[in-house]
């Protein structure tokens, strides 16, 4: 029997490693217009998981933001939550609700910064699966990959989520050329504090948001924060239609 030098060993396992990491299946989110908001909802393009069965695999996923674009997490809201949509066909109707997949685990995922490195603590990953149809004969349509928020230290800039999805085992699979969507928000920490701010790049966004509002440049930024995410909750609701 022949055996293979160390130094090769170590050789293989880096490419094949690698390779692992390489075929991640990568999805460009446009995050809409920069600014400072509190929420938004946009599309993606699924090209890259088209066919993809939900077969019980691992399934590595990089979503990266376009056109140099970012979130920047300020310190009056220094938790990060994501919701990303995917579409999925296949040939399962359930005959019963109780049957529909809810609050699956379905791996994990952490942020990235700029260079593609980990930011804040790595999150499980919770699955809802989506269905139309009346009761009785509903049809899977879409899977819900839950980010539960992590707090990060502030202000810090997030460049991608990278997801390493436990896939269950359905009889379906991604759509071909599916338009799923991605929603993200920043959650403040103190109690009672309700509102929620982000900052979208890469255009001038301030560099930090701090809870101290007792100065006139403090609440000038919070009415501006205000007046953008009431236009934005407008747009989203005659541009984007989330399934229920």
């Amino acid at each position: 029997m022949k055996t293979i030098p160390g130094a090769l060993t170590a050789s293989l396992l880096l490419y094949v490693f690698g390779n692992f990491a390489a075929n991640a299946a990568k999805i460009e989110v446009d995050l809409g217009p920069s600014g400072v908001i509190d929420r938004r909802f946009v599309g993606l393009d699924q090209t890259s998981l088209a066919g993809t069965p939900l077969a019980g695999q691992s399934l590595p996923v990089d979503l990266s933001f376009a056109a140099n674009g970012f979130l920047r997490v300020f310190t009056f809201a220094p938790s990060l939550f994501t919701d990303t949509e995917l579409d999925l066909g296949g040939g399962v109707t359930y005959t019963s609700d109780s049957q529909i997949p809810s609050n699956v685990p379905l791996g994990t995922g952490y942020f990235v910064d700029e260079s593609g490195n980990q930011i804040g603590a790595t999150s499980n990953l919770i699955g809802y699966f989506d269905t139309l149809g009346p009761p009785g004969a509903r049809v899977l349509v879409d899977t819900q990959i839950v980010f539960p928020a992590v707090e990060l230290a502030t202000p810090t800039d997030v460049f991608g989520v990278h997801l390493d999805v436990a896939l269950p085992q359905i009889d379906g699979a991604f759509t071909t050329g599916g338009e799923g969507s991605f929603f993200f928000v920043s959650v403040p920490t103190l109690a009672g504090r309700r509102a929620s701010v982000i900052g979208v790049g890469p255009g001038d966004l301030p560099r930090d948001i701090v809870p101290e509002m007792g100065n006139t440049l403090a609440l000038l930024s919070l009415s501006t924060v205000l007046l953008l995410s009431a236009r934005t909750v407008l747009a989203n609701q005659g541009a984007t239609q989330r399934r229920v």
